[in-house]
């Protein structure tokens, strides 16, 4: 269920020991309908059923194996204006932002990150080094539908750095920057941040609304 609703995490991890209970449960019913001298139809019964399901859950996790990588995924965070007193940023005009929803906030760096239809706005105050990578990690339980090159990774990489065609004018004092929300894959949560060379100096994970 947790596979195909993108609810939670699901991995082979889960589906070995969930199927071991199952078996060590039906293994210690079909012992003790021994020791109880039942119908030798029943024995069989179990003992099939047993078999059965060790055999599922060992090509369970095979299948597991080539869908999904195997870390865990962060914190997922919901955030709000007012439930969370993140204060509002101070823009000369935010008719950009219409419609949108925040997504991510960090108060070190200054920096907001929201979701309007199919994109996610970044807008950043702090000032950031042209080396720096604006982490987009997007996470999907749908790794076959990832490019090619990120399969073994697990997760599709959109990282970019300030400039180019992802900026576009700001907005007083922050930077503004805009990228798609990938819609070749559902979705499973997004990771957010901020790399300067030296390691992931903030980071933070959210669900986004898919059409």
């Amino acid at each position: 269920v947790q596979y195909h609703t993108g609810r939670g995490w699901f991995d082979a991890e889960d589906l070995f020991n969930n199927t071991l209970g199952t078996a060590i449960g039906s293994g210690l019913f079909c012992a003790a309908d021994r020791i109880m001298g039942k119908r030798k139809a029943g024995r069989m019964a179990c003992e099939v059923v047993s078999v059965l399901l060790i055999l599922a859950g060992i090509v369970g996790c095979f299948r597991m194996a080539e869908m999904v990588s195997g870390s865990r995924p962060p914190e997922i965070v919901e955030l709000d204006f007012e439930k969370d007193g993140i204060p509002r940023p101070v823009i000369p005009d935010d008719s950009f932002l219409e419609g949108a929803e925040l997504k991510a906030y960090s108060a070190a760096f200054d920096t907001y990150v929201f979701q309007k239809g199919d994109s996610l706005i970044w807008m950043i105050g702090y000032e950031i080094e042209p080396t720096t990578e604006i982490i987009y990690h997007i996470h999907t339980n749908e790794i076959n539908k990832l490019p090619e090159n990120r399969i073994q990774y697990g997760f599709d990489n959109r990282g970019f750095r300030p400039g180019g065609e992802n900026e576009l004018e700001s907005s007083g004092r922050y930077r503004v920057f805009e990228k798609r929300i990938p819609g070749e894959y559902r979705v499973n949560y997004i990771v957010v941040g901020f790399n300067p060379g030296d390691g992931v100096a903030w980071s933070q994970a959210f669900r986004v609304k898919q059409g």
